[in-house]
C-alpha cells in the first residue's frame, strides 16, 4: 500500500525571531518489511534545536520501525555540546547510530563550510561535521558512506553524504 510522505512544521520563537522548523518522513516497504526515512534541517540556535530534536523524537522518530535520519542537523558530531548544537548528543543518547562515526572512526568527515558565502569568499577548509546520517533499529546495516560535492564548482556550502545501507528482509 502506498503511503504519502508525512511532514511536520511548527514555529518556535527565540530572541524575538520566529524560526520555521520542519521534517519529512516516509514509510517504505521493501520485501514485506517497512522502514522509515526522515530528513530535516535543524536550526543553529541551541534551545530551538533542542526543541526541534525533541519534536522529532516524539514524532517521526518515535517508532518501532527501523529508521534512518539524514540531514543538516547543525550539530557538530565531532565536538558534541549544547553550544555546538545539542541534537547529535540527544539523538545518540536516544539510541541512534552515527553511520560516519561507525564506518570512519579515524576520519572527522567534516562537511561544513566548503566556501564562505557572506560575501562569497571562495573555498575554505571545513571545520564541522553537521551533515549526518543516523540509523536506529534492527534491519538497517550501513556498509559505506562517502562525502560528495567537495570540489568546485560547489552545489552547496555543505558536503553531501551518500550512504549504502543493507535493509534486512
Amino acid at each position: 500500500m502506498h503511503q504519502p510522505p508525512r511532514h511536520g512544521h511548527n514555529r518556535r520563537a527565540c530572541s524575538n525571531h520566529t524560526f520555521p522548523n520542519g521534517w519529512i518522513a516516509i514509510d517504505a516497504k521493501l520485501r514485506g518489511k517497512t522502514y522509515r526515512f526522515v530528513t530535516t534541517h535543524l536550526n543553529t540556535v541551541s534551545p530551538v534545536q533542542a526543541a526541534q530534536t525533541s519534536e522529532l523524537l516524539s514524532g517521526p522518530l518515535d517508532t518501532d520501525l527501523p529508521v534512518m535520519l539524514a540531514g543538516d542537523l547543525n550539530s557538530d558530531a565531532d565536538a558534541p555540546s549544547f553550544a555546538n548544537g545539542p541534537a547529535y548528543g540527544i539523538l545518540v543518547s536516544a539510541g541512534f547510530l552515527d553511520v560516519w562515526g561507525m564506518l570512519h572512526p579515524n576520519d572527522p568527515g567534516l562537511t561544513w563550510p566548503l566556501f564562505g558565502k557572506d560575501p562569497p569568499l571562495g573555498p575554505t577548509s571545513p571545520i564541522e561535521r553537521i551533515d549526518l546520517i543516523l540509523t536506529k533499529g534492527s534491519g538497517i546495516q550501513a556498509t559505506d558512506i562517502l562525502r560528495i560535492g567537495t570540489t568546485a564548482p560547489f552545489a552547496s556550502d555543505h558536503a553531501g553524504l551518500v550512504a549504502d545501507l543493507t535493509l534486512a528482509p
